[in-house]
């Protein structure tokens, strides 16, 4: 059986766009390195697929980003970052969603599988996504972005949440709360997991205790849903003088229930949140938060995939990008007893 060019970049020790170069007969390749990728070509009887050659000989000057939402404004900002990069290195930008919304088919890899572009970005947060990743090669030009997968070989650039986390906690801690309550997505997503982490570890370093009726977890990020999550958490007979929630929209929420509820904020309740989104400082008041570089993720993304494009090697695979605790007017001391 004939080798493919996975095999062949391998064996000679080179990326395949290398390989691919000197199979095209590109001058900007060492005349040892084009001898040796020409000799195993030879040896191994490698023939290009059709496919594979349209792509090598014609670069799209592409690049796809999928995420599981285009609506987010998160991922909204992120995309800035990575367009504006794109567009001044000449490269054109495509979205493509995950999943087919009718039949949960992962469908947003296809352009690249059929060489529609140069290079891909990830913005996922689905863990069947990112095993979807492990039938490419090692050196494909995919760089995963905001949230990641450690265990694949691709480069990614996010931040730490679990350190983050730590900060949004002990700052609540530094103004004397000690009830304090945490308002999370289902722990399905990395991120998520990571934040909840953080929040426990703060706790239990700084020795006070954990409630489990003050621990929340929404299956959505649909507000109604965070809403009515917050009425609850904020009903119960004892409640907590602090929340963290992991997301400027779930910190949104609970402002929003406890407003209700005829609780004052930050007088009776201190609300931290996550991400720094416009929401933050659209509510009353205005969202503590802790603010993620979200255009610099899309522009450090969009900057290692352009140097795999062009064999630049990525020198680290883990990029962590620093986060920024934003006090604004939803924190305050914690009340009087």
């Amino acid at each position: 059986m004939a080798a493919n060019i996975v095999q062949l970049a391998k064996l000679a020790n080179v990326s395949t766009a290398t390989v691919s170069r000197v199979l095209n007969g590109k001058s900007n390749v060492s005349e040892e390195t084009r001898n040796k990728v020409l000799a195993l070509a030879e040896e191994l009887n490698y023939t290009p697929n059709h496919p594979a050659r349209i792509f090598s000989q014609a670069p799209t000057k592409r690049i796809l980003v999928t995420a599981n939402t285009l609506s987010n404004r998160f991922f909204a900002t992120v995309l800035e970052g990575i367009q504006n990069l794109a567009s001044l290195n000449g490269y054109d930008v495509f979205l493509s969603p995950l999943q087919n919304p009718h039949t949960n088919e992962l469908r947003g890899l296809l352009p690249f599988k059929q060489h529609c572009v140069d290079g891909l970005i990830v913005v996922s947060s689905s863990p069947s996504y990112f095993r979807a990743l492990d039938e490419f090669p090692p050196d494909a030009p995919i760089v995963q972005c905001s949230e990641y997968d450690a265990s694949l070989p691709f480069p990614y650039v996010a931040v730490d949440n679990y350190i983050s986390a730590k900060k949004a906690v002990q700052y609540l801690i530094s103004l004397g709360h000690k009830k304090i309550g945490l308002f999370n997505r289902t722990a399905t997503l990395l991120h998520a997991q990571e934040r909840e982490r953080g929040f426990y570890a703060t706790m239990e370093e700084c020795g006070l205790p954990i409630n489990p009726r003050w621990i929340v977890h929404v299956n959505s990020a649909v507000f109604e849903t965070a809403y009515s999550a917050a009425r609850n958490l904020l009903m119960n007979d004892e409640r907590p003088t602090a929340v963290f929630a992991t997301s400027d929209s779930y910190a949104a929420a609970v402002i929003h229930a406890a407003n209700a509820l005829g609780l004052r904020v930050p007088e009776d309740l201190s609300v931290i949140g996550f991400d720094n989104i416009d929401i933050s400082t659209l509510v009353r008041p205005t969202i503590t938060t802790i603010s993620q570089p979200q255009q610099q993720i899309g522009e450090l993304s969009c900057s290692l995939l352009l140097n795999m494009l062009n064999d630049i090697p990525v020198l680290e695979k883990k990029n962590f990008l620093e986060t920024e605790l934003l006090v604004r007017q939803s924190t305050g001391a914690c009340p009087a007893p």
